[in-house]
């Protein structure tokens, strides 16, 4: 049974021993299994995030088969369903360009089974650990378009906690300064109808401006680093400065911590 452009309607009998059989085992392997056959039989949740309206204008078609958690769908042409690759009760939803548009979160258990599909905004506010670097990036955008990249930040936990509180507030600072660009830019970025039928957009990574401190031997603690305020849009400018102090305050409470005995020199920002 294809998923991509359509599904064929299950019969009261499938559907009975569909959800039977999710009922009888709640355990990580078969939660597996059970996310399997949902995406085989084209179910979706019947908690819809927007309303209902929304997915229909999208092309969705709903089949109420008397499920409490279920309905059985019919996706606009080219679309599917795929299990997520970092969440055992996620699923992804792709559009006919292979976007990711959506996904559902899917809970089976024979006591209080629950289900949640939910449309994404093309682009918004994000926060996303790399785990590659070690670092927290702050954007606005998506995973494969980033439109503007405020700053990064260190993992949080294993810096001193002397520096823990300045680090914090330059996160509300780098994000208040992404939310500024997409108001500014991107008006409509709540709606998850908007911005969706232009082509995808090259991601704008610049030379950020990193902050840190070395003694004579190696770089012994990094703050984080910020957007160039002179290339950032003008009314961004402001809310990233105070960012960057908050930064260079954090490497002077680190500096002064472990480090007093240094000439200011050996402080690099």
């Amino acid at each position: 049974m294809s998923n991509r452009s359509g599904f064929n309607m299950l019969n009261e009998g499938d559907n009975d021993k569909l959800w039977g059989t999710i009922k009888t085992n709640v355990s990580g392997c078969f939660q597996k299994e059970a996310i399997k056959k949902v995406i085989e039989c084209g179910y979706l949740s019947k908690e819809l995030r927007p309303d209902i309206k929304y997915w229909k204008q999208l092309g969705f078609r709903f089949h109420d088969i008397g499920n409490r958690v279920f309905y059985q769908a019919i996706m606009p042409e080219g679309w599917y369903m795929k299990a997520c690759d970092n969440n055992e009760k996620g699923i992804d939803i792709f559009d006919e360009k292979g976007r990711i548009r959506g996904g559902m979160y899917f809970i089976a258990s024979d006591l209080n089974p629950y289900a949640c599909t939910y449309l994404y905004q093309r682009y918004c506010p994000r926060e996303d650990f790399d785990h590659s670097y070690g670092r927290t990036e702050i954007y606005f955008g998506n995973k494969q378009e980033v439109l503007f990249l405020a700053g990064t930040l260190p993992e949080f936990d294993p810096l001193p906690e002397e520096v823990k509180p300045v680090i914090y507030s330059a996160s509300f600072l780098l994000m208040k300064a992404v939310e500024k660009f997409a108001n500014e830019y991107y008006p409509h970025w709540e709606n998850v109808m908007a911005y969706w039928g232009g082509t995808n957009l090259k991601s704008q990574r610049y030379k950020m401006e990193e902050m840190w401190f070395r003694d004579k031997e190696k770089i012994s603690f990094f703050a984080g680093s910020i957007y160039p305020t002179f290339l950032a849009p003008e009314k961004v400018r402001p809310v990233l400065e105070q960012a960057k102090q908050r930064l260079i305050e954090a490497i002077d409470i680190f500096a002064e911590k472990y480090y007093s005995n240094l000439k200011n020199d050996q402080l690099v920002r």
